[in-house]
């Protein structure tokens, strides 16, 4: 079966806030799916539901350890949806500013994923993908 046209509603909120080297940010966010055009058998049109409602949080704290230096930082992200999939991840890790400026940056991290619904922006897991991602990296800004 293909989806051809359908209805996507989504919004959020976020908070964020700075203090002496510590960064906090939260955000919610929710998308509703409705209105399917929908190519297919019988039999595949009849398992479709009228409507998708799907809803999430977003927390990350850092901090900056040693300024202008080496930032600490924790995230994670969870999704609710109707189908009681509710994929999640975790991820720790540090940044290293060995000239004390952004231009140069040295960067560890681990992410444990579980059931991820996509693919990440630069590429550390793939959509579906469960288990513990470690990576390394070097951006150098100019």
């Amino acid at each position: 079966m293909t989806v051809t046209d359908a209805d996507f509603d989504e919004g959020s909120i976020d908070l964020g806030m700075k203090i002496k080297g510590l960064h906090l940010q939260v955000e919610y966010y929710f998308r509703y799916l409705s209105n399917f055009n929908v190519v297919g058998s019988a039999t595949e049109l009849s398992t479709i539901p009228n409507s998708i409602f799907d809803h999430g949080f977003y927390a990350l704290a850092s901090y900056e350890a040693i300024p202008f230096t080496l930032q600490l930082y924790a995230t994670t992200s969870w999704i609710f949806d109707q189908f009681q999939r509710y994929p999640w991840e975790i991820v720790v890790g540090t940044n290293w500013y060995p000239a004390g400026t952004r231009s140069l940056r040295f960067n560890l991290q681990a992410i444990q994923v579980d059931q991820s619904p996509a693919s990440s922006s630069f590429g550390y897991y793939i959509g579906g993908q469960t288990g513990l991602t470690i990576s390394t990296g070097i951006d150098f800004l100019f």
